[in-house]
């Protein structure tokens, strides 16, 4: 189905994922970019900086690379990747593909059930945002490394709470 030239994207693996209600509304808003990052800003009138604060590398903080293709996501996933066998990520052009992409890798490796892969995801994805409000806000950076096995445990514990989870 295509609305206004979109294609129209069922949500609903979001809303019912066991995940606290802020990580599903965060979600739902990185989807369809529409988080704060610093390019929604400056297209909404407000004056700031456009650089990513996670990599300083000059790049434009958009949610595509704050999420997938700043170094310090990228370290973030291939922390994950690399400890737990699981491709999470697939580059693509949009959050809303990679996302779409990233399933079908998953789901071909057999190793995660839907709701448990979209549970994880949602946790790196709301690591990551928390992680560069803190960098942003506070001044506090963390590795990389150190998120990762934090946001693998907080999604282990959203698992747990609701009575769903793989060990």
């Amino acid at each position: 189905m295509v609305f206004g030239g979109l294609t129209r994207w069922n949500f609903m693996e979001v809303w019912h994922a066991r995940a606290p209600s802020k990580v599903k509304f965060f979600t739902y808003l990185m989807l369809q970019e529409r988080t704060l990052t610093r390019d929604v800003l400056a297209r909404r009138g407000i004056p700031c900086q456009l650089q990513c604060e996670m990599c300083r590398q000059g790049q434009q903080e958009t949610g595509l690379h704050l999420m997938y293709t700043c170094t310090y996501a990228d370290q973030v996933w291939r922390t994950i990747e690399g400890k737990r066998g699981i491709k999470m990520r697939q580059g693509s052009t949009s959050i809303q593909e990679t996302w779409s992409q990233s399933w079908n890798i998953v789901r071909s490796q057999g190793l995660l059930s839907k709701s448990e892969w979209v549970v994880r995801k949602m946790a790196v994805l709301w690591g990551i945002w928390r992680q560069r409000n803190e960098q942003i806000f506070r001044g506090k950076s963390l590795p990389s490394n150190i998120l990762a096995e934090r946001v693998w445990e907080e999604g282990e514990l959203w698992l747990k709470c609701c009575g769903e989870g793989k060990k």
